[in-house]
């Protein structure tokens, strides 16, 4: 490679421009993760900070504190206390709150709700088990063996999985 080659590959200092919306998101950075942090949740960044800030927030701990409470500490990371929050909710369960900071800076804080876990009782489970069995047997053996092969493997393996959990 020559000189003139690895020359024009380069670029000069005043070619090198700087986002100063990006700059002051990153500023702010260090103060929003702790707080999250001490309120036991993880946050990541998405986008390109470009005119806003987008956040992904998540719960890290068993003790992390509700959403909303969450949004508020972030909130106390600036000293204005007028900055507006909005809830706007999005597809897949996904809850954006915005945070207006001044003029036209924002922060978007995504959260994907936490849904309930399906509660179901073991006597259920063990009965659903016991159909599936009983289901089975009245397949003739010749038709669709592979597909019974393996409902009768997850039986036998949710039935092991039961009696695992019950024995001290």
């Amino acid at each position: 490679m020559t000189y003139q080659n690895l020359n024009a590959m380069t670029k000069s200092r005043e070619h090198v421009t700087t986002n100063g919306r990006a700059a002051f998101y990153a500023s702010l950075w260090p103060d929003l993760r702790q707080a999250a942090l001490d309120c036991g949740w993880a946050l990541g960044l998405h986008g390109s900070l470009a005119s806003d800030m987008d956040i992904m927030a998540m719960p890290w701990t068993k003790e992390a504190i509700p959403a909303l409470e969450m949004i508020l500490k972030l909130k106390k990371c600036f000293s204005d206390t007028k900055i507006d929050v909005s809830e706007t909710p999005m597809p897949n369960s996904r809850m954006v709150y915005t945070l207006s900071i001044w003029a036209d800076f924002y922060l978007d804080i995504n959260i994907i709700q936490q849904q309930p876990s399906p509660t179901i009782k073991v006597s259920e489970l063990e009965d659903w088990i016991q159909q599936g069995f009983d289901q089975l047997s009245n397949y003739d053996s010749k038709h669709q063996s592979r597909e019974v092969d393996a409902f009768e493997t997850v039986l036998k393996d949710l039935q092991q999985f039961i009696n695992s959990k019950k024995q001290p």
